[in-house]
């Protein structure tokens, strides 16, 4: 899937951690409401490096009232992805990924 665009929120821990936007297919959708929203295995390619690799994230909903970014559809199910490494820098390229069956 597309990552749509990069982002960076605060952990429980005070860090700054990288939260990704994205349109769901069925395939995923499917996926989180079997196996939960937490710790979803995921290979990210094409962000020349920065979060490239295999990860864990954890995925919530922007799209409730008041939590779409401005410029984006918000009748779109627009998903966020937060993922278990600490915050770099923006990718020059937005990227893809695909969940990683382990």
């Amino acid at each position: 899937m597309e990552i749509i665009r990069w982002n960076q929120v605060y952990s429980q821990t005070g860090t700054l951690i990288p939260v990704f936007f994205f349109e769901p297919d069925l395939s995923f959708l499917s996926y989180i409401r079997e196996n939960g929203y937490m710790n979803v295995p995921i290979a990210i390619q094409g962000t020349d490096g920065l979060y490239d690799g295999v990860w864990y994230g954890t995925v919530d909903s922007p799209t409730r009232l008041g939590s779409c970014p401005p410029d984006y559809n918000s009748t779109k199910p627009i998903l966020t992805m937060f993922i278990d490494t600490p915050f770099t820098i923006y990718p020059p390229q937005n990227g893809i990924f695909e969940i990683v069956k382990l």
